[in-house]
């Protein structure tokens, strides 16, 4: 191999990792972290544009790019929602909504291996804040956070404002502060808002460790129970599900003594936690049992029992101007294509109706033909499985569908399941990549 040829792979592999790099960059700022509340901090959306343009600019001249019909379709239907999402907002909002969504386009046509390593970069950021968090809930456990500096945000949402809670960032792990009695919500949230918000970025992170064959990670399993969230065991529940039917014919599943030591592990970790919470104040121990039983379980299921109906068991996610205004929202010509300001008034909807209000019936139905076409690639019992996690989202926090995280975790998590099972024992990162 002539010296030329050998500085152009290293130019390659430089590339591909550069744009797993800036997908992955993109892709965390589409979650709406810590780092893009504070004043101008908008701009920060140019950083992953850029990043996106330019890595996808270096494929192309090395022909790394991969056009299928599958990729084409998903391409297409990103640019009709695209479309949707920015019909009758201001000039500005327009801007930012571009440079926010329009990345995706570009991503939908990279090869495979480099969206495994997209994958590999965003998990490393997942389990850091994971960690971290954990690291957080034990101080808060101990009442040690007292001595951690902060930075203090006003809630930004209605849910927030009508709560009367602020955000609290200790350096870069972000907690909730309840303003009216003066205490903290005993909940892993990572760098984002809401812990059910995070609760369901790790599940779906550890749902794509489950497509790739690994194995259990336990900071991301400690830290997705600390979040409180049913969203994360029932994804749980679904990944275990996949990894029992679909890994057990590639890989045979045995208890040997590596993995019973490891599940010996796992049962003293979280009997160490709740001794220490049992042996905690009487508060702690109350906040603990509401937001395992009261908070979720016990109200939705009461009232789904009793109503014996879907929507009402979901009336716990909205308040009571929510359902007023969606209500008049129905019968209104907005229904159609929406209403984005309907956020103005204390209105709150939380679950499949915030996104109804927002881009309306054609909206919503094309946010279900985006996130399905990303799904083309995969085998059809993955499609049977990502899509029961994709119907729980937009039941439980379909306005996480307004930004294209959702959509870009299952594409390159396709991808990456690809790349590892088909394209296994591939050394060379020139060779194209045909699917």
């Amino acid at each position: 191999m002539t010296l030329q040829n050998k500085n152009r792979i290293k130019l390659n592999i430089n590339s591909y990792q550069f744009a797993g790099i800036s997908n992955c960059i993109w892709g965390f700022l589409m979650m709406n972290p810590f780092l893009l509340w504070f004043p101008l901090a908008t701009f920060l959306y140019i950083l992953p544009f850029v990043l996106v343009a330019i890595s996808t600019i270096l494929l192309m001249k090395s022909n790394s790019l991969v056009y299928s019909k599958e990729r084409l379709i998903f391409a297409i239907t990103v640019l009709f929602y695209i479309l949707i999402l920015i019909m009758h907002v201001g000039i500005i909002k327009m801007g930012v909504m571009l440079l926010k969504h329009s990345p995706l386009l570009l991503i939908a046509f990279h090869p495979n291996n480099i969206l495994y390593k997209t994958f590999r970069y965003f998990r490393a950021i997942i389990l850091f804040f994971a960690f971290f968090s954990i690291i957080m809930f034990v101080l808060f456990l101990f009442k040690l956070n007292d001595y951690i500096p902060y930075i203090e945000i006003e809630g930004m949402s209605n849910v927030h404002r009508i709560s009367g809670v602020s955000l609290h960032i200790h350096g870069f792990i972000v907690t909730i502060f309840n303003n009216s009695t003066g205490e903290y919500l005993l909940r892993a949230c990572g760098p984002l808002q809401e812990p059910g918000h995070f609760a369901i970025i790790i599940g779906i992170v550890m749902f794509i460790d489950r497509m790739l064959a690994k194995k259990m990670n336990l900071i991301l399993l400690i830290c997705g129970f600390l979040t409180f969230s049913p969203a994360f065991v029932i994804i749980l529940i679904i990944s275990e599900v996949y990894h029992f039917v679909i890994n057990r014919k590639t890989k045979k599943i045995k208890i040997n003594k590596a993995t019973g030591k490891k599940r010996i592990i796992i049962a003293s970790i979280f009997v160490v936690l709740a001794a220490v919470i049992i042996i905690s104040n009487q508060t702690i121990r109350a906040k603990v049992w509401y937001m395992l039983y009261e908070r979720n379980f016990q109200q939705t299921t009461t009232t789904l029992f009793a109503e014996k109906s879907i929507r009402e068991g979901l009336n716990e996610r909205i308040n009571s101007s929510g359902m007023a205004y969606f209500e008049q929202f129905k019968t209104s010509s907005k229904i159609w294509f929406g209403d984005k300001n309907w956020e103005n008034g204390g209105v709150v909807l939380s679950d499949y109706r915030g996104l109804v209000a927002t881009i309306g019936i054609i909206g919503v139905l094309l946010s279900l033909i985006v996130s399905l076409s990303a799904l083309l690639r995969a085998t059809t019992k993955q499609f049977i499985f990502i899509f029961c996690i994709i119907a729980l989202i937009y039941l439980h926090r379909a306005w996480m569908f307004l930004s294209p995280y959702i959509v870009f975790l299952f594409f390159i998590g396709i991808s990456a399941s690809i790349y590892k099972f088909e394209e296994k024992g591939r050394k060379d990162l020139l060779i194209n990549e045909n699917s």
